[in-house]
């Protein structure tokens, strides 16, 4: 096929099925196998490369690290060798048995807290902007029946994004649950959608997809928590499951389905559309789990504490593949890239193969804390003691942040990384200089719970001023 041109590189694929990226150079940056022959030209769209395989699959992968975002079967007139071609959302492709087919828009999905494991608050590809300056608060210095005075109200979780919307969990004299704030580019602030009350205040942010929000109430100690599943419409409640006083409550939305931490040993996938949707389709024992449940090409990885490992389940039953012994007890949930899985441990970072849970390499440090962050080249990880130190997949490292920071994950650009400090917001060019202040936040009161990024905005908890969006500045504007 053609090799289809995009401004960060050359991307095209083989008969034997392998797609790759070039620099504009020629230098290889990346490729991925389909196990599938390719003979038609990719499309390349602003976030994604669509490819078709000669079996009828339209894969759309991730620009950067041509990782799989999903995946659709075209229907079986084999062979497929039409290119796909890309207009207004949707995506146009020829078919020997179908004629012309027209996919429509792609349902993206925050998977959940934080975007979902080593996604560190990204919603999308978008870049760091270079400055930005503030846009709104929510709620607002105004005392309304829509934006209640900022006294009454307590931002107590990271913010999710989905579809021009935030949802954030908030704790106070006017309501605890979570709030939908729509955020069209282009307003002048936020319109509160609804406000769903829940028995306990939120302490993680939701996952939200197909039309539905899911959301886990309370801390692991609180009593009467509960598992809810929300018409993102409205608002209100479609179903409910209780949730165990000791269970971590983390959750992992996707494709293959809702998984949750229910129970304090236990991982249970939930059914999500028919007449028993909000049951289990099962439930597994797995020991005490660290973290977050990730998805990696098709499998699903835990790590527990007893015994120390990380654990490869299918997704269809819950059934063990393999199982990673680890060193020391896991500090992290697991996050995978580039068919390698890492997790943080209390003497270091563990990094092990997705094929078969060996051990890759290993980089021993004091115990890491918090949350992983990667992405296609980078796993980045912060200790106890708040250092930061970004590796790439090799296991080199090619960054460290040594000024303690605020404990919150960073997040990871192609070339450069954004964390946290005491009073402003850094970056560090990795394998470069930092660090260096990127937005001063000492005037917002201290930084809540961890930002995240959509569209170029960042969203941001915090003490003194609720949630606050900063915004893109235009070059001719003045820094605050």
């Amino acid at each position: 096929g053609t090799v289809a041109a995009a401004d960060d590189g050359l991307y095209f694929a083989d008969r034997r099925g392998t797609v790759y990226r070039l620099s504009i150079d020629g230098r290889l940056l990346r490729r991925w196998e389909a196990h599938d022959g390719i003979v038609a030209s990719p499309a390349v769209g602003s976030e994604y490369a669509y490819f078709v395989t000669q079996s009828g699959r339209l894969v759309g992968l991730e620009r950067q690290g041509l990782q799989p975002v999903w995946e659709v079967t075209l229907g079986s007139g084999q062979p497929f060798m039409s290119s796909p071609a890309l207009a207004r959302g949707h995506i146009y492709v020829g078919t020997l048995q179908d004629g012309l087919l027209c996919l429509g828009r792609h349902e993206s999905t925050w998977n959940g807290h934080l975007g979902g494991p080593g996604r560190g608050g990204r919603a999308d590809a978008s870049p760091l902007p270079g400055k930005v300056r503030f846009a709104w608060r929510y709620p607002a210095q105004t005392d309304s029946a829509e934006h209640p005075p900022q006294e009454a109200v307590k931002i107590c979780t990271p913010p999710a994004y989905h579809d021009g919307a935030v949802y954030v969990g908030q704790d106070g004299a006017t309501g605890t649950g979570l709030v939908r704030l729509d955020v069209e580019a282009g307003s002048r602030g936020p319109s509160r959608r609804w406000f769903y009350p829940t028995p306990n205040a939120p302490d993680a942010s939701p996952a939200v997809g197909g039309g539905r929000v899911y959301l886990v109430d309370g801390r692991p100690d609180q009593a009467g928590r509960r598992l809810h599943c929300l018409d993102a419409d409205t608002g209100r409640a479609v179903w409910t499951l209780p949730v165990e006083e000791d269970a971590p409550g983390d959750l992992l939305l996707v494709r293959e389905g809702l998984f949750v931490f229910d129970g304090p040993r236990r991982l249970s996938r939930i059914r999500l559309s028919g007449a028993d949707a909000g049951r289990p389709d099962w439930s597994e024992v797995i020991g005490p789990p660290v973290g977050a449940p990730e998805m990696a090409e098709g499998i699903l990885l835990v790590a527990t504490k007893s015994p120390p490992r990380v654990l490869a389940l299918s997704p269809v039953n819950g059934r063990a593949l393999w199982e990673a012994p680890l060193a020391a007890a896991p500090t992290t949930g697991p996050v995978s890239r580039r068919y390698l899985v890492a997790v943080g441990t209390e003497e270091g970072l563990t990094v092990v193969r997705l094929e078969d849970g060996q051990v890759a390499w290993t980089h021993p440090a004091p115990a890491v804390g918090g949350w992983l962050v990667c992405d296609a080249d980078h796993v980045a990880c912060m200790l106890d003691s708040g250092e930061i130190r970004v590796f790439d997949w090799d296991g080199k490292q090619i960054a460290a942040v040594r000024e303690p920071p605020a404990r919150m994950p960073p997040m990871l650009f192609a070339d450069r990384l954004l964390y946290v400090s005491t009073r402003t917001l850094e970056t560090v060019v990795l394998n470069g200089t930092g660090p260096r202040r990127w937005f001063r936040t000492a005037w917002l009161g201290a930084v809540a719970d961890p930002p995240i990024l959509a569209k170029g905005r960042l969203y941001l908890p915090t003490a003194g001023k609720g949630l606050v969006c900063l915004r893109p500045r235009s070059a001719h504007r003045q820094s605050r």
